[in-house]
């Protein structure tokens, strides 16, 4: 027993060094823009490439040779307002380069030299693990971005749960989380949200944890035990959205047709065009308009199971009937075509023609770990637990000491039971 203490510090220890990482690339030289004049412009609606080196004072001639080079290379009509442009001349107004940023992942460069030379530029891209933690106040979305984190984690986050609660209506003030987070940063500056390794929610009854195992393509989410997480069919199966607006009902006043009629499905409000997922693997059945479901899809899956996706904006190009989605594919927006008095997703689930309530449906696991893969799994928990535990301790130093009980949480179990 205390050898394998030593050996899970030791890889603990190991990967702290891990807690940020960089992928290297190449960065402009300083030395070469100092003799530059750089300008800086953001692009407005109807701007064009050719007002923006109208603007820096540039000959007209090269101006034609500038933006054909950038045109050979740029779609223009994929430019954006909002996005960037840096022209950089000489003192005397001479044309020496130009820098189109679309984001900061996708920099293009077009360079005088002997000739003109267009390029894809090469961002410097980091990758760290962040520890977010903290204590829910309101609710996911407001505690998130208290603490300066974009909406795009907390979706995330009530992914990784979406079988065992719903993030959205089940939290309250005072439960807790942590979250061992990828974040992605290009030239320095944040990009996006990667996977999330770990992560963790409590509230006064249960402790739940998830764990990411396996490769980029087949990894997915298990407990302690490795027991999956991912049912075989989504509860809420869309980005994300701001409430239910209508529940499971045999008896509902319809706010179109004014008069009640039975509500065999899930109302999701959300924005337009929030994407909309697959429910579950399976095969388009149906792709059409009808005037009461407007734009509709419905899939039929494995055990008799039909899902049913009314009031689209529009479908996903990819979604045609008697193909083969997967869960989690993309296959429409929300809107409000049909019967709808607001933008939000009609969902319903059906086996065997009988409509069923998906919020108050248990539905089969997906696969689990297999017994040849256990012992590995329950190593790499135990070797993830002292990565958490160690992180926490360097984060809260030195104040950690007096508290006990948090060596007995993150060591074993929270002494909670795992799941509802």
């Amino acid at each position: 027993m205390r050898k394998r203490i030593i050996i899970l510090v030791a890889a603990a220890v190991l990967l702290l060094p891990l807690f940020t990482w960089r992928v290297k690339g190449d960065t402009p030289s300083q030395k070469e823009n100092a003799e530059l004049v750089g300008v800086r412009y953001v692009l407005k609606r109807g701007d064009t490439v050719i007002d923006i080196l109208r603007k820096s004072h540039i000959e007209k001639t090269v101006i034609d040779s500038v933006v054909k080079v950038f045109e050979d290379n740029v779609d223009p009509k994929t430019i954006k307002p909002g996005e960037e442009i840096f022209i950089f001349t000489d003192r005397k107004f001479n044309f020496k380069k130009l820098e189109y940023r679309k984001s900061l992942a996708d920099v293009y460069t077009i360079e005088f030299g002997d000739k003109y030379k267009s390029q894809k530029k090469q961002v410097k891209k980091s990758v760290s693990v962040a520890l977010v933690e903290g204590e829910i106040t309101s609710s996911i979305y407001y505690t998130f971005k208290m603490r300066g984190e974009k909406d795009e984690l907390a979706a995330k986050f009530a992914k990784v749960f979406e079988w065992q609660f719903d993030a959205y209506s089940d939290v309250q003030n005072g439960d807790r989380y942590t979250i061992l987070i990828e974040k992605i940063f290009m030239e320095d500056k944040f990009f996006a949200y990667g996977k999330i390794l770990y992560a963790s929610f409590e509230n006064r009854e249960n402790m739940f944890e998830a764990f990411y195992y396996g490769s980029d393509s087949t990894g997915g989410y298990f407990d302690e035990f490795g027991n999956s997480l991912t049912g075989t069919i989504m509860k809420a199966p869309l980005a994300s959205y701001t409430r239910v607006s209508s529940k499971f009902s045999t008896k509902r006043f319809h706010p179109v047709l004014k008069r009640y009629l039975p509500h065999e499905a899930i109302d999701y409000s959300a924005p337009k065009n929030t994407a909309v997922f697959a429910a579950g693997d399976g095969v388009v059945i149906q792709k059409g308009y009808n005037s009461i479901g407007g734009r509709t899809v419905k899939i039929k899956h494995e055990n008799g199971y039909v899902t049913e996706y009314c009031h689209l904006n529009k479908y996903s190009p990819s979604v045609k009937v008697g193909k083969f989605v997967r869960q989690g594919e993309t296959i429409g927006f929300v809107g409000r075509t049909g019967y709808a008095t607001g933008n939000h997703l009609h969902y319903a689930v059906s086996c065997d023609g009988k409509y069923l309530n998906p919020l108050k449906m248990k539905f089969e696991k997906s696969d689990s770990i297999t017994d040849e893969a256990k012992n590995d799994y329950i190593l790499y928990v135990d070797i993830v637990r002292s990565f958490i535990l160690a992180a926490k301790s360097i984060l809260n130093f030195p104040c950690l000491s007096s508290k006990k009980e948090f060596i007995f949480k993150y060591a074993g179990t929270a002494g909670k039971p795992s799941g509802i």
